[in-house]
Parts: C-alpha cells; sequence; structure tokens
C-alpha cells in the first residue's frame, strides 16, 4: 500500500507562517485533527502501540494537548497511521479540513494564531463530527 502524507507540521513552516508567533502553534491544525482521529478510533494498532500509554493517559485526562501527540509523531499525519475507514474519511475530508479550520476560527488572523485549548478542540471536533456523519451516510 503506498504511504501517502496528510499533513506535515514543517511544511507550514516553510510556506507563510508568521513571525508573532511560537513555532509550537504548526502543531495545531494537524494535532486537532489528529485527536479527533483517536477520539473516533480511527487511528491503527500499530499508531496505539507506538504512542506512549502516558501520553493517551494525560490526553485522556487532558493533562497535556494534541499538540504533545502531534509533536510525538514530528508533525506528520501519514496514512499508515490510520484505519482503513479512517484513511477512506481522511482522502475525503483533510483537503477541506483547513478550509473549516478557518471558518470555525475566524476570529483569529491567521490558524497560526488559534491558541490550543480543549473547549476550541471541542468546537473543532464537533464540525468534523458533521461532516463525519455526513459522509458515513453516502
Amino acid at each position: 500500500m503506498k504511504i501517502f502524507i496528510y499533513d506535515q507540521a514543517k511544511v507550514h513552516q516553510q510556506g507563510y507562517f508568521p513571525s508573532d508567533v511560537d513555532e509550537t502553534q504548526m502543531y495545531v491544525i494537524g494535532g486537532m485533527y489528529l485527536q479527533w482521529l483517536v477520539d473516533n478510533r480511527l487511528v491503527n494498532e500499530w499508531f496505539i502501540h507506538e504512542t506512549p500509554d502516558s501520553l493517551f493517559e494525560a490526553l485522556h485526562h487532558k493533562e497535556n494537548t494534541p499538540l504533545a501527540l502531534y509533536e510525538y509523531w514530528r508533525g506528520q499525519l501519514v496514512s499508515d497511521m490510520l484505519t482503513e475507514e479512517g484513511n477512506a474519511f481522511s482522502l475525503f475530508y483533510y483537503p477541506q479540513y483547513h478550509q473549516d479550520f478557518r471558518e470555525v476560527f475566524s476570529y483569529a488572523h491567521t490558524p497560526y494564531h488559534v491558541l490550543f485549548t480543549w473547549e476550541r478542540y471541542e468546537n473543532m471536533a464537533h464540525k468534523i463530527t458533521q461532516t463525519y456523519s455526513i459522509w458515513r451516510e453516502q
């Protein structure tokens, strides 16, 4: 199976990345999406096995953020991390995800200015879940 790269945080730095935000902000967009995939059991067993239990535990208790998870995976979202359904949905949705992120956080100067909070994650997760539900019905 050919490996597909959905997102690489370092690519964001090579494009337009504002000089007035911390480098960790490059992990927010992909980190929120990856957390949604984890929450919806769309990551595969290999990914779960290779991610430290302590990181999942900290995320579960909201003692850490999805930025740490995304940073642990070197800021990459790759097809071999996902289940078959996770890949099918991501192939369908990820190109639109960035636009949805901009719409949900339209108040932010740029997507990189969106500071992570669990409340903001829930707002974005709600939007992704809506799209996922529609996609599953097709």
